[in-house]
């Protein structure tokens, strides 16, 4: 059986150069190739790893679609932890309701790092 990422990265190798991303940057369309998204997960796991995030842990997401949300998804479930995504619609009570309860230890918030969001918070409320 195959898990997402196991396909993902098996599709790399398959259409390395061609494009999977698409965005707009400045008014105009930039790609990014399925090689370019392959290092930029494994890349960011690494990271997520060296800084103790372990299979089971829960990172929460709270940011707008894109393609860098996909890359952080990946980066984090190919590591065995767990998504939490929020909704940037979401009050500040919300959000930290969501956080408060879903033991997240870290939180990629506006896809900035937040590694002690508990002190963040603290200082934004």
């Amino acid at each position: 059986m195959n898990t997402l990422t196991q396909l993902f990265f098996e599709n790399s190798l398959l259409y390395q150069n061609k494009t999977l991303f698409g965005f707009k940057k400045d008014g105009e369309w930039s790609h990014i190739s399925w090689n370019e998204a392959s290092d930029l997960v494994k890349d960011l796991s690494v990271g997520l790893h060296e800084i103790g995030v372990r299979k089971n842990d829960k990172i929460s997401i709270i940011a707008e679609n894109s393609y860098k949300w996909c890359v952080v998804d990946l980066a984090i479930i190919s590591l065995g932890a767990i998504t939490v995504p929020g909704y940037t619609t979401s009050n500040e009570d919300e959000i930290f309701y969501l956080l408060s309860h879903s033991e997240a230890s870290v939180v990629f918030f506006e896809l900035k790092i937040i590694i002690n969001y508990r002190k963040y918070f603290a200082k934004i409320r």
